[in-house]
């Protein structure tokens, strides 16, 4: 079932105990595909996606209602992801490469979202996720990353058109 974020975020306002519940399921999944397709790590993903609820409920008070409630919060997470990349490019790793250093075999779980994160643009990885995982229309996805709608439809294009080029290489 689809929820109208600004509606939930008038219920956070209200004190309802129950929105905040109703917002982490309806919009956790956009925005940890928001924070994986700039920080690329999904460790990290997961804590900006988390960080994205915190400072968003700690900063309410400054959502303006007549605005779009869930290109807010990804707009939080872009920027908290941005943060957290810069800070990672600083740190040295001593570890083994990870999965993300390495190239994807495609029959891993999950392993064309990895794949698809590693090969497209940030954009075309966000406008890709959005449509086909959290299954929102072009529309939509126009209006919460803030794109006019042929750019959106143009992105995704190019998205699954780069796919099926990089993975008929790779077979």
């Amino acid at each position: 079932m689809k929820y109208n974020v600004n509606k939930i975020f008038k219920r956070l306002k209200e004190g309802d105990p129950q929105a905040f519940d109703i917002l982490y399921e309806t919009a956790s999944k956009s925005v940890y595909y928001m924070a994986l397709s700039v920080v690329k790590d999904s460790f990290a993903a997961e804590e900006v996606m988390q960080d994205t609820f915190i400072k968003a409920l700690n900063n309410l008070n400054l959502f303006d209602e007549n605005k779009n409630a869930m290109n807010w919060l990804l707009t939080i997470a872009k920027n908290l992801a941005i943060n957290r990349y810069n800070k990672m490019k600083k740190e040295i790793s001593v570890e083994p490469k990870t999965l993300y250093d390495c190239k994807i075999h495609i029959d891993e779980d999950n392993s064309l979202i990895d794949f698809a994160m590693n090969n497209l643009s940030e954009t075309e990885f966000s406008v890709l996720m959005l449509c086909e995982l959290k299954g929102y229309k072009r529309r939509e996805v126009a209006k919460m990353l803030d794109m006019p709608l042929p750019t959106v439809t143009w992105h995704y294009k190019k998205a699954i058109n780069n796919l099926k080029i990089l993975l008929e290489k790779e077979v």
